[in-house]
């Protein structure tokens, strides 16, 4: 088990990691498939994406989201540590299901 085997600090550091990790690419991703929809518009092969897709996200907007976020990942990380769920169910993501279906998507 996760747990057992690394100390509190370092797990809730991995912990934090793997959540921004996970958002990076999701964001990656957003920001891939918007250009792609756009160059294949542009090109004539699909519709032009709706202006929403370009519309501004202010700072503040931003700010908010990321520290309801962080707020978030400190709610689930307190909630492991009253034992409400184990530890190591932070961690528990099904990655082989992800890699294995993923590319199809894109």
């Amino acid at each position: 088990m996760v747990e057992t085997l690394i100390p509190d600090a370092f797990t809730k550091l991995a912990y934090q990691t793997l959540q921004q990790g996970k958002a990076a690419f999701g964001l990656a991703h957003k920001n891939f498939s918007t250009r792609a929809l756009k160059a294949a518009a542009a090109t004539g092969l699909v519709a032009a994406p709706p202006e929403s897709y370009s519309t501004y996200i202010s700072a503040e907007i931003v700010q908010l989201v990321r520290g309801r976020y962080e707020q978030l990942l400190q709610v689930d990380w307190e909630d492991a540590e009253k034992v409400i769920y184990p530890r190591s169910l932070l961690f528990d993501d099904a990655w082989d299901d992800f890699a294995k279906y993923y590319p199809a998507l894109v």
